[in-house]
């Protein structure tokens, strides 16, 4: 008998379970996301820009945004005294690291759980970045792979040289927010600063409300090196020798350039000011010292 009521209201289970699945895509479907450029292009005489991001959320949400850049590997020098000098006495390689790691908010972040700070990858300390690297030293010609306190240190440096260089950001209670019925609109202004990332960076707004994610929108951010910035970094990937010779020829002609500036420079101050004579542009005196 009970075989019979389950398999006859088995139907109207399934249809609950559809329409319950239903209405939480369409909540999670209200959260959008837009950006200010889309594309940066950067070329030599790019000093930062400034991204504008708006979208929206499920009203009542708390907005937790942030921008990676794709993974990379970084060199960094560790300097030591050996003897009477002061010197590089090792070197390690970061790998598996983003250059760039910003994370905006509505409300504090205290407001996330442990659990959910893990799970977003949003927290006070850039957990998420630390867990992921690989750092290797090299030095006294053998190598290691440092985990644990010996890798901190570097870990810890370059990370607060990024922050130094506006790449790694934590900025609470900076989402602006406003509520239209169902939905809570937001926007924010990000400044890039001169040295952002190139590539492709993914953007992440999530909606938060009771302890739990409920949307999140996702958008990409396309940084592009242009010109002569473009062509370097180019012939840096594909043609090393090439590129070696270019940067090897592009510091002699500087040399020779700033050689000839100096050199030009002190004639004329011998000529005209040791003498005691100065002159217009035109070539004519305006003062005469006897």
């Amino acid at each position: 008998m009970f075989k019979k009521v389950f398999k006859g209201k088995a139907w109207l289970v399934l249809l609950v379970l559809l329409l319950g699945l239903g209405t939480t895509i369409a909540w999670a479907g209200e959260a959008s996301l837009t950006m200010n450029p889309e594309v940066i292009n950067v070329g030599p005489r790019f000093q930062g820009t400034m991204l504008e991001i708006a979208g929206t959320v499920p009203a009542g949400s708390d907005i937790y945004l942030k921008i990676v850049s794709p993974p990379r590997k970084e060199k960094l020098s560790k300097k030591g005294r050996v003897g009477f000098l002061w010197m590089n006495v090792a070197q390690a390689e970061v790998d598996n690291i983003p250059k760039m790691y910003m994370v905006y908010s509505s409300a504090p972040l205290e407001r996330l759980s442990s659990d959910l700070q893990e799970k977003i990858g949003i927290d006070p300390y850039f957990t998420a970045v630390r867990g992921q690297v690989k750092i290797t030293e090299k030095g006294e010609g053998k190598s290691q792979t440092l985990t644990g306190e010996e890798g901190k240190e570097y870990l810890n440096a370059l990370i607060s040289m990024y922050q130094k260089k506006g790449l790694y950001v934590i900025r609470e209670d900076a989402i602006n927010t406003r509520n239209e019925g169902n939905l809570t609109t937001f926007t924010l202004n990000v400044p890039l600063p001169a040295e952002v990332a190139h590539g492709t960076s993914n953007v992440i707004a999530y909606a938060v409300k009771d302890g739990g994610v409920i949307a999140e929108s996702r958008g990409t951010l396309k940084v592009q090196p242009v010109g002569i910035v473009g062509l370097v970094r180019r012939l840096a990937k594909m043609d090393g020798p090439l590129y070696g010779t270019l940067a090897v020829f592009i510091a002699l002609f500087s040399g020779v350039a700033i050689d000839f500036i100096f050199s030009t420079l002190e004639k004329l101050w011998r000529k005209y000011v040791r003498t005691g004579k100065a002159v217009r542009p035109d070539g004519d005196f305006i003062a005469e010292a006897h």
